[in-house]
């Protein structure tokens, strides 16, 4: 190395990227976002359990949410680049678990007699929805 070029920093060689802040701020927004219309836009009626798995959908979202908003605060360093991996795997693991209950869940509600399609389209569109954010900021934001 020669004498007058600068170090390279530690965050250069590591294996973990380190995303912007606006970068996670903008995915806790989102998430919560997420969460908060699965809660409020997609549960059509609170009493029925026919809406359940879009209420535990919306509330790890909402969970999930939270590390991307320490993430934001946090300065740049190890610490943050760790919470970012942490967060990113928060979502993937109950991305999966909804995934896979909202799909199980499209499979039973038409075997069920449900006056119209309501509670059959809340799911579709609760799986339509989060399936691109899982993908947007679960892979890409690594990218």
């Amino acid at each position: 190395m020669r004498a007058n070029q600068p170090k390279p920093d530690a965050a250069e060689h590591s294996a973990i990227a380190e995303p912007s802040r606006l970068t996670t701020a903008v995915s806790f927004g989102w998430l919560l976002g997420l969460g908060l219309i699965f809660l409020a836009v997609l549960v059509r009626d609170d009493d029925d359990n026919a809406y359940l798995f879009l209420v535990m959908v919306g509330a790890a979202l909402g969970f999930v949410s939270a590390p991307f908003a320490l993430a934001t605060v946090l300065p740049h360093g190890i610490m943050r680049r760790l919470v970012v991996r942490g967060a990113i795997v928060l979502l993937w693991i109950a991305g999966a678990f909804s995934v896979l209950w909202l799909v199980v869940s499209l499979l039973i509600i038409p075997s069920q007699d449900y006056d119209g399609n309501e509670v059959f389209l809340s799911h579709l569109v609760g799986l339509l929805l989060l399936l691109p954010t899982l993908f947007v900021i679960g892979y890409r934001f690594q990218r």
